[in-house]
């Protein structure tokens, strides 16, 4: 018969397994879309929810500039945040975590 102290012990282990294998974390991941989802951006962390959002955005920006071969790339998506933060760009963002 275990005892209370050892089946304690097996209960957190097992819960340790179990959180492992399911990919359990405190991570957040968010997903933004912009330009009616042809152009993607992902910003994964544990920084607050506001700051990913922000973070997915610009980088879905990036993607915009590089595929339009902006000269510079950070000031073309400054200007891309820019015109998100005016509703000239229609922008869609997804947090799962």
């Amino acid at each position: 018969m275990l005892s209370r102290d050892s089946l304690l012990g097996w209960c957190v282990l097992l819960f340790g397994v179990v959180s492992f294998a399911t990919g359990c974390s405190d991570q957040t991941r968010c997903t933004a879309e912009i330009m009616d989802g042809k152009y993607r951006g992902i910003a994964s962390g544990k920084k607050g929810q506001r700051d990913l959002d922000e973070d997915a955005k610009r980088d879905a920006c990036l993607q915009r500039c590089a595929a339009e071969k902006a000269d510079i790339l950070d000031d073309c998506a400054k200007r891309c945040l820019a015109e998100i933060r005016h509703d000239m760009i229609n922008a869609s963002v997804r947090c799962d975590g």
